[in-house]
């Protein structure tokens, strides 16, 4: 009973990234229109923040594929803690993931508190691409201003 709790928890948590994955994809769609903009010549922030606008749109971008496998991991996880025995369902998915090369031998047969070491690991790094993007924004709306108001950058 104890493992299906702890990976329903662990589930739960993974989905977190969801939310991360839609904030980033907002200011994805965001950065992508402002170079639009700075391209057809509609705006003119000045290149700090055409620069910074393009390096949001490449962290978006590796954002997405952080989410893709975080989003994986809790959908693997809710599956196995919905499951009768957590730990055949364990080693089915190794034995598949191995199969479809997504995961080496020597990874086969991990214990719980190495997977979950893994995903969060995952998850801090969607987090940190979702947290420069916004940086990245601030950066490039606060260098646009500068440019505008004073002529800066």
């Amino acid at each position: 009973m104890k493992a299906t709790f702890d990976l329903t928890l662990m589930a739960v948590l993974m989905q977190q990234g969801r939310r991360l994955d839609r904030l980033s994809t907002g200011m994805l769609l965001i950065a992508v229109l402002a170079l639009l903009a700075i391209a057809i010549d509609l705006v003119a922030p000045g290149a700090m923040a055409a620069i910074a606008f393009g390096a949001c749109v490449v962290i978006g971008v590796v954002q997405q594929y952080v989410a893709t496998r975080t989003d994986v991991d809790a959908r693997l996880i809710d599956a196995m803690a919905r499951m009768d025995d957590p730990r055949a369902a364990a080693i089915a998915l190794d034995q598949s993931l191995h199969t479809l090369k997504l995961v080496k031998a020597d990874a086969l047969g991990r214990d719980w508190p190495a997977r979950w070491r893994g995903m969060v690991t995952l998850l801090r790094a969607q987090a940190a691409c979702t947290l420069a993007q916004m940086l990245l924004l601030g950066a490039a709306g606060g260098s646009a201003w500068l440019h505008t108001r004073w002529g800066w950058a």
